[in-house]
């Protein structure tokens, strides 16, 4: 029986799905299977990856989607550890071993998580700006910011007892969703370091219909789990309103850049009354954005128009740069 599976979901990736099986196959770790999920591919993904034998088991589907690719592999699966790796990044040496140890050293957590260096296009490794990484209940700090990435974390299989699996019926966010999920009923562990590689090429830049609809997905996500009836503490309830303004602040942004100024609009609009309803946050958005140039962008202008309080105008210069700031400044 192995200690940790490794489960791939893919779908067309026959030039790129070898290096991420390799960068498993090279860890130091032992007693590991890898399962990789074949979502429906047309090309030579399958071949690709049964050339590497054992551990490599290939598990053929209709196409279903990521949600769909990974609850297959977490079912086909045997390890006492599950971890995912996406079939075009690649682990870094030691991931394996380094989660393993963490989680038999410290039964208290249900899963341990790193962080990830980026890789571009032209060969440039750039490493994410260290922020201090929390531990524990971290349901909160997840709302407001993205602990990990799907490459870096690693299960007790027990976790799926409790939260259950990716949910098959979300059009965008189903990781985002289970990771709420994870994060709101277990403890999860910081295991300090880089673990994986994310590469940037395969996010070519999206149109930015696409971006808008990604953001309209992300609102409607954090309005399901305000709605859910959880038992939410008011400092969770507290964070989840934070993120929903952040939400519809940019899904507005998004719409603008495509052209839709109305619906911009109206998405300005629910920010503002969400923003309403947390003194505290509203009154440091108003000092943060008085510190900055008054370089007002597209959705400021806007809210200018449509709201007369000057607080309102302000929450609006917070910019992209300065709302992961202001983030900062409001992590529980």
């Amino acid at each position: 029986m192995p200690r940790v599976s490794v489960i791939i979901p893919t779908h067309n990736r026959a030039n790129v799905v070898g290096e991420a099986i390799h960068s498993v196959l090279a860890q130091d770790c032992r007693g590991f299977e890898v399962v990789v999920v074949d979502d429906g591919s047309t090309d030579d993904t399958a071949a690709a990856a049964r050339a590497f034998g054992e551990p490599v088991r290939v598990v053929p589907r209709a196409c279903g989607g990521p949600a769909a690719a990974r609850n297959t592999g977490i079912r086909e699966s045997r390890g006492e550890f599950v971890c995912f790796l996406d079939s075009d990044d690649l682990y870094l040496p030691g991931r394996l071993a380094r989660a393993v140890a963490f989680l038999d050293r410290r039964p208290e957590y249900d899963a341990v998580y790193g962080d990830w260096a980026i890789l571009h296009e032209d060969g440039r490794l750039t490493r994410r700006p260290g922020r201090g990484f929390p531990s524990g209940r971290v349901f909160r700090q997840l709302l407001l910011r993205q602990l990990w990435h799907t490459n870096t974390i690693t299960l007790r299989r027990r976790c799926f007892d409790q939260v259950g699996l990716f949910d098959e019926s979300l059009p965008r966010w189903e990781d985002r969703d289970f990771w709420l999920r994870l994060a709101w009923s277990c403890r999860i562990g910081y295991l300090p370091g880089e673990v994986a590689v994310y590469r940037m090429e395969r996010c070519a830049e999206p149109g930015r219909g696409k971006r808008a609809m990604d953001c309209h997905w992300q609102v409607a996500l954090t309005e399901r789990w305000l709605a859910s009836g959880r038992p939410f503490t008011e400092a969770e309830r507290r964070a989840l309103r934070r993120a929903l303004f952040f939400s519809h602040w940019e899904y507005a942004r998004q719409l603008f850049r495509a052209g839709r100024d109305a619906e911009a609009r109206r998405a300005l609009a629910r920010a503002a009354r969400v923003a309403c309803e947390d003194r505290d946050f509203l009154l440091a958005a108003v000092a943060r954005a008085r510190g900055r140039a008054p370089a007002l962008v597209e959705p400021g202008l806007w809210l200018a128009r449509l709201v007369r309080r000057g607080w309102q105008q302000a929450v609006m210069h917070v910019g992209r740069s300065s709302s992961g700031a202001l983030l900062e400044d409001h992590r529980p």
